[in-house]
Order: C-alpha cells, then sequence, then structure tokens
C-alpha cells in the first residue's frame, strides 16, 4: 500500500462495510473513521470538521458518505468500494454504475476508481479483488463480469 491511500466505503448495509473496512484497518495498519463524526446539526461545525481532518489525514479508511452535507466529500479518495449483496442483475450491470454516478453527484466529480464487490463474499476474497484491481489499475471493474 502507498505512503497515502483513502478508501471510502460504502453500500447498502452498514455492517459489511464495517467488517470490510476493519479487516483492512488491521490488516495493513491503516486508520479507520466513520463518515457519521463528522455531522453536526450546524452545517458549519460539519464543514469545519471536514476540513480539519481532511487536512491533517494523507491515509485512511472512511466508511460512509457525508454526501447530504458537503457534495464533494472525500472526493480525493483513491478508491470508492460500493459493497452490494449478490445480485447478479444488479452487480453485472453498467448501468447501475451509472445511475449510482447520478445520484451521487460527489463521486462523479472525483477521480477516484468505483469499485463494486458483492458483500456475500468472505472478507479475504474481497480483500483480493480489491487488491487485484489496485495491481492492475482495472478501474472499470464490476464484479462479475469479465473485460
Amino acid at each position: 500500500m502507498s505512503d497515502t491511500l483513502i478508501i471510502q466505503i460504502i453500500g447498502l448495509y452498514e455492517q459489511d462495510q464495517i467488517n470490510f473496512a476493519n479487516y483492512l484497518s488491521k490488516k495493513y495498519g491503516i486508520n479507520l473513521f466513520f463518515a457519521n463524526q463528522f455531522t453536526e446539526k450546524d452545517l458549519q461545525e460539519t464543514i469545519d470538521k471536514y476540513s480539519s481532518f481532511i487536512l491533517k489525514n494523507k491515509t485512511f479508511i472512511i466508511v460512509g458518505s457525508i454526501f447530504n452535507f458537503i457534495k464533494a466529500g472525500f472526493y480525493k479518495r483513491d478508491y470508492l468500494i460500493w459493497l452490494d449483496k449478490k445480485d447478479e442483475n444488479k452487480i453485472n450491470n453498467k448501468n447501475k454504475m451509472n445511475k449510482f454516478n447520478e445520484v451521487f453527484r460527489e463521486y462523479e466529480i472525483s477521480n477516484s476508481k468505483k469499485i463494486i464487490i458483492d458483500s456475500n463474499l468472505n472478507l479475504r476474497d474481497q480483500e483480493k479483488i480489491f487488491l487485484n484491481i489496485m495491481e492492475k489499475k482495472d478501474y472499470e471493474y464490476i464484479q462479475g463480469k469479465d473485460k
């Protein structure tokens, strides 16, 4: 893993996100944070917390999104991982990624690599997929679809 690396993990099931994030964090010694730590009732406080954090931290895993508060939150991340339950029609459908970009504009303006991983896989297999993508630079990867 590089000296600076930002990985954001999102998905439909929070526990799946937390499990995978914890696994990567412990295995590679990367600090783990949760997006909900930035959310305050006052928008300015949320922005201040986020700004302070992003200026101080260069390598971390973040679980969740702050899209509702800051549209471009974590836009400098290297990888965006979407964990999804196995559903061949959804996971293998490139339209899902396009819809995903429409809904989450913050990800569209980012230059990060977007990855969908089946959260039914065990953590080691999820990690293998992620590492394979990092090594091959196969950024358009969608779980289960051969190029």
